[in-house]
């Protein structure tokens, strides 16, 4: 499962702790901010590396936890080479989502990667 191993991989380069402020999926009932890790979309084109769009979702109050932590999470994915066969395809894109009704900002960090063995 790449969510898990990007999560993982995640945690063991930040100082997100799986579980407590860092998820896989979504966060937990109870849990307002933090972040979790998606995928968004696996493919495989004929001929090609197996690859899977993963999107890192980031959600705090403060507009500068939010957009510190999606930051280095994007200089983290982009770096991403070897995890258990998997690759970041060296680019990340960021999106800012904005606040929700409770005033809480939302971020994310997208980025494919790549399957090359393992």
């Amino acid at each position: 499962m790449i969510e898990q191993t990007i999560a993982q991989y995640l945690a063991d380069k930040t100082s997100l702790t799986l579980g407590t402020d860092l998820f896989v999926d979504h966060l937990p009932a109870g849990v307002q901010h933090g972040v979790f890790v998606k995928m968004v979309e696996d493919s495989i084109d004929y001929g090609a590396m197996p690859r899977a769009t993963v999107e890192v979702l980031i959600t705090y109050r403060s507009y500068y936890d939010t957009a510190q932590r999606t930051y280095e999470i994007r200089d983290v994915l982009i770096e991403m080479v070897g995890i258990d066969g998997w690759a970041s395809g060296g680019r990340a894109i960021v999106n800012n989502y904005g606040q929700n009704s409770q005033g809480d900002n939302l971020m994310s960090v997208m980025c494919d990667i790549f399957y090359e063995g393992g």
